[in-house]
């Protein structure tokens, strides 16, 4: 399988989550940059839902033969590729490069192949609005 954040409109522009995200948790947290991605931010007063691109991993069960490089790691997601993401949003969690390059090393391309038997996404923060809107087959 190959996992892709294609959460863009019709001109590439992202999509924000379909459910409300509260961006006071421990989370994936894209709008901290690249120091601040993967954790609780602080905030002075109670910020509303974030509304930005969602940051996105995919995690599975029944696989068999599937290593941790297509696990789904939730600090290893990702940003859909967008057209107008935010300057100085974090692009991929912090873990994202050294499994990505498992993948590629061991497949040939970035989050390899397995047989789902369920999935749904675990970014750092997101599951639970995740589980809620993933289609199952």
């Amino acid at each position: 399988m190959k996992w892709i954040n294609d959460l863009v409109d019709a001109n590439g522009n992202y999509l924000p989550h379909l459910l409300p995200v509260d961006p006071t948790l421990h989370w994936a947290n894209p709008p901290g940059g690249a120091a601040g991605r993967d954790m609780r931010p602080t905030f002075e007063t109670t910020p509303g839902p974030y509304t930005g691109p969602v940051p996105m991993v995919t995690h599975l069960h029944g696989a068999v033969g599937v290593g941790d490089e297509s696990d789904g790691y939730a600090e290893a997601w990702y940003l859909p590729a967008a057209n107008d993401l935010p300057a100085g949003y974090a692009t991929e969690g912090s873990w994202y490069v050294p499994f990505a390059t498992k993948a590629l090393q061991k497949f040939g391309v970035t989050w390899g192949p397995g047989f789902a038997t369920f999935q749904y996404p675990t970014t750092i923060g997101l599951p639970r609005s995740g589980i809620t809107i993933t289609p199952w087959a």
